[in-house]
């Protein structure tokens, strides 16, 4: 027997409600909805970003080039809810196994937000971690970026205070790196 198709709201939330309920089968440790008031943004989170980073030089990910925390309140004010993905990852040293980790992680993001853009969350869009994975690297050159379909702003370069909003959510236990410990990588995906 042919089943109708599911309406389009339908496929949409049943996405959101597995994203939700088993993060796993998406290479994600757990996923929680937020409501964008609960993201908290302050202009000192993009400044931090911007004269620390050792990835500032990496076009459009990164200040000056990145949204600023005013473009990204704008933002936020027009959506209502969103995702907040982590990802708990274990690596023993060595920067190029981190990459590699943080690389799939990214890949993985970028996969779950044109999921949900092809589901009808027409408004999908992700901010990130990490620098850019696909041609700037450790690169510190200023050079156009080749992949601008892929690319997206980390959240403290477009001024999101991420450990006050992980705070927020009672997920403070995840803000501290011990040795040995896992090590959480975060993506905040916004829908409307």
């Amino acid at each position: 027997m042919n089943l109708p198709p599911e309406p389009a709201m339908e496929q949409r939330e049943k996405y959101i409600a597995r994203l939700i309920h088993n993060p796993g089968g998406h290479g994600l440790s757990e996923t929680r909805m937020i409501n964008t008031p609960q993201v908290l943004v302050a202009r000192w989170a993009r400044l931090k970003c911007q004269y620390s980073c050792r990835g500032i030089s990496a076009p459009m990910f990164h200040p000056p080039q990145s949204p600023t925390a005013e473009d990204t309140s704008e933002v936020l004010e027009t959506y209502r809810f969103g995702l907040l993905l982590r990802r708990d990852i274990q690596f023993k040293g060595g920067e190029t196994g981190a990459q590699d980790l943080l690389s799939e992680f990214q890949r993985s993001l970028l996969k779950i937000e044109d999921a949900a853009f092809s589901r009808g969350y027409s408004r999908a869009f992700l901010y990130a971690v990490g620098n850019c994975i696909f041609c700037q690297g450790g690169s510190e050159e200023m050079r156009p970026c080749h992949y601008p379909g892929k690319t997206r702003p980390t959240l403290e370069a477009a001024g999101i205070d991420l450990a006050e909003t992980l705070r927020m959510l009672g997920w403070e236990e995840y803000l501290i790196h011990k040795p040995g410990g896992a090590l959480s990588l975060f993506g905040l995906l916004l829908l409307e």
